[in-house]
């Protein structure tokens, strides 16, 4: 028998994936949705829209159970379906939205555009992947079959843009971004300048009230545990440093505490862009974020600054007019 719990996860992933179904005595076609828990408990009198017909259809007797249970602490549907990994929950305008989890495991995508590179840290990559194909649209290259920015024309990257907090929601858990003069494909980015950049986002502003020094620590603790042994994802974009040694560096530099290398286990995945799609995402995330810079929106829509340490820049590359900006996001209400 199948209990109203499972209902409502099938009710999230056929809502996302879109469906037909009977009404009245019509067959009607629902598109691809993303469903909100309150439209499942709120009171439909007269539904007007495909999606308000395709929820006043759905079983009364479920319909009932769920104005209990949706919420009810710790055990209700929507914490237990994020608890089993099931399901993803955020907040969008204020409103929480739910969605279904494709992939299980945490797979981190690197990926550069022009002066800046970022960090993704997707728990749902897949779900990604079909927000881009199904709800906006987004061609594929047709030679390699992948998602690609630089071969997007101007329309399509501005679907992106427009709807790239919903994008990160879906797909990524956390990111952080930073913006360079390093982060150039003519530049030779040495070991020692990398590493500069990573402690640059996690160290500094001791008494700073917002990003002191607890607070830093923290938001690198949790990239730490992010990204060390899941599979990271990389393109080699970074001019004398293979994919290999960007991974490694980023591992084990968000693992120092107190100015010392943790256990970890840096898992770099051998594949280029056409062969993996959180490296895809990746390109376009940051293909929209330095796109923004450009159009002058600083901080890149929806991070936030992540003030940089410019002491970690070494003093003959700051008189040579290095700098660097951070930014970084986390999920909101997940």
């Amino acid at each position: 028998m199948v209990t109203h719990y499972e209902t409502f996860l099938n009710v999230v992933e056929t809502v996302f994936n879109g469906t037909q179904f009977n009404y009245e005595r019509s067959v009607l076609r629902l598109s691809n949705t993303i469903l909100s828990p309150y439209d499942l408990i709120r009171e439909i009198r007269a539904p007007l829209s495909v999606y308000e017909k395709y929820i006043s259809s759905l079983p009364e007797d479920f319909l009932n159970n769920a104005r209990t249970e949706l919420y009810r602490g710790e055990r209700g549907w929507i914490d237990r379906g994020v608890e089993e990994g099931r399901i993803i929950k955020y907040s969008e305008m204020g409103i929480t939205k739910i969605i279904p989890r494709f992939n299980e495991e945490i797979i981190i995508g690197i990926d550069s555009s022009r002066n800046m590179f970022v960090v993704c840290c997707f728990d749902n990559y897949l779900g990604g992947i079909r927000y881009l194909e199904n709800f906006i649209r987004i061609p594929r290259d047709f030679r390699k079959n992948e998602f690609k920015w630089n071969n997007l024309d101007n329309v399509n990257r501005t679907y992106i843009i427009t709807r790239i907090s919903t994008l990160l929601n879906i797909s990524c858990k956390a990111l952080f971004a930073i913006n360079s003069s390093f982060i150039n494909s003519t530049n030779r980015l040495t070991r020692n300048q990398f590493t500069g950049l990573i402690e640059g986002c996690f160290t500094g502003y001791t008494n700073h009230p917002t990003q002191n020094s607890e607070v830093r620590s923290q938001l690198r603790n949790s990239f730490f545990r992010l990204c060390d042994n899941n599979q990271i994802h990389c393109d080699p974009d970074f001019g004398s440093l293979q994919p290999r040694n960007i991974v490694r560096l980023v591992v084990r530099n968000l693992s120092r505490r107190d100015g010392r290398i943790q256990p970890c286990t840096p898992s770099h995945a051998l594949l280029r862009s056409h062969e993996s799609e959180p490296i895809q995402l990746a390109d376009l995330i940051v293909g929209a974020f330095s796109d923004q810079r450009l159009m002058g929106q600083i901080p890149p829509i929806p991070t936030e600054h992540l003030f940089f340490n410019d002491k970690k820049i070494s003093k003959k590359d700051r008189r040579n007019g290095n700098w660097a900006k951070a930014y970084y996001w986390l999920r909101n209400g997940g």
